[in-house]
């Protein structure tokens, strides 16, 4: 199986940002979390694309303890290095803003495994996405993969949809 990152590669859990936290996420955001994703169902599937391997995800049927189930296997692909999540919070973390996740390409798009070595995709709320926090968020997350992360820029898919027109991609 192909290493997603280096064994040496001290993994950041977390990155502050002028008005955010982006941290890792774990089963402790459950409630936080659940409330974001179930008022923001509709722009998730619009930034994140209906079609990509999620395309049930997220669903108004989705209960917390169907979150709660997810974010242990998250907290448990984070800490084995399979895959990496993250939570956006407000400087007091007592909102969530939204999610981010690197994924091993191979693990949803087996096809692209020799174009591509990671997908990225993120969301965030309706409040978040109402007042323009998704270009922000999106630069934020953008500038982190490209200095902070060991993975070469050109080889990571971004899946979302919606790619703020302001970001330079390549």
């Amino acid at each position: 199986m192909k290493i997603f990152v280096p064994t040496k590669f001290v993994v950041p859990e977390r990155l502050e940002a002028d008005k955010y936290i982006i941290r890792k996420l774990t089963v402790k955001d459950c409630k936080l979390d659940y409330e974001a994703m179930i008022s923001s169902v509709a722009v998730i599937k619009q930034v994140r694309g209906e079609t990509s391997c999620h395309s049930t995800w997220p669903s108004t049927e989705f209960t917390f303890e169907d979150n709660k189930k997810d974010l242990i296997n998250m907290e448990k692909e984070f800490f084995e290095r399979k895959a990496f999540y993250f939570t956006i919070m407000n400087k007091d973390e007592t909102k969530c803003f939204g999610s981010i996740y690197f994924f091993p390409i191979h693990l949803y798009f087996p096809k692209e495994n020799k174009k591509y070595d990671v997908d990225f995709s993120m969301w965030v709320t309706q409040e978040a996405y109402d007042q323009d926090l998704y270009q922000e968020l999106f630069s934020i997350v953008i500038n982190w993969l490209k200095k902070d992360w060991p993975w070469d820029f050109s080889r990571i898919k971004i899946r979302n949809t919606e790619v703020p027109k302001i970001i330079e991609i390549n």
